[in-house]
């Protein structure tokens, strides 16, 4: 039976699910690549600028921010359109929506790619632009 708010599967279940490597050449075969290092631009970018290189051209990459411009991101990589941001609510397994940062290039289609895989993992999206901070927490001053 599963009691509500506990995760769907147990801890040593989801860490047969995980592959942990330090190296970025092993996600050379993702579908979608959602990063999620250090908010800092000199970390950042750096490393987008390898996963373009090593990534398929179709690959989105998914971008954990909430400091950092998605479009400022995006513009280091050859695929601006496929970079998109994601701020999964915590606890994740509890909380049912997902923000989802479009940024200045950021295309429909790879919002639809996002749309399909948070209808996999049973999560909504909450669309909003390319700002500061998350939409829970964000002045409503930023928006005049």
């Amino acid at each position: 039976m599963l009691v509500k708010g506990t995760p769907k599967l147990t801890r040593e279940e989801a860490l047969k699910r995980f592959t942990l490597t330090t190296r970025l050449e092993d996600v050379a075969a993702c579908e979608f690549i959602i990063e999620n290092v250090f908010e800092d631009w000199n970390v950042k970018q750096p490393i987008y600028e390898r996963l373009d290189q090593i990534a398929p051209k179709e690959v989105c990459f998914g971008v954990n921010t909430s400091c950092l411009s998605i479009t400022r991101i995006a513009g280091v990589t050859r695929r601006p359109s496929q970079v998109i941001g994601i701020h999964f609510m915590n606890p994740v397994f509890m909380m049912p929506t997902v923000e989802v940062i479009r940024g200045y290039h950021t295309s429909d289609g790879t919002v639809a790619v996002l749309l399909q895989l948070f209808a996999q993992l049973k999560k909504e999206a909450v669309i909003v632009g390319d700002l500061p901070g998350f939409v829970s927490n964000r002045s409503p001053t930023l928006h005049q």
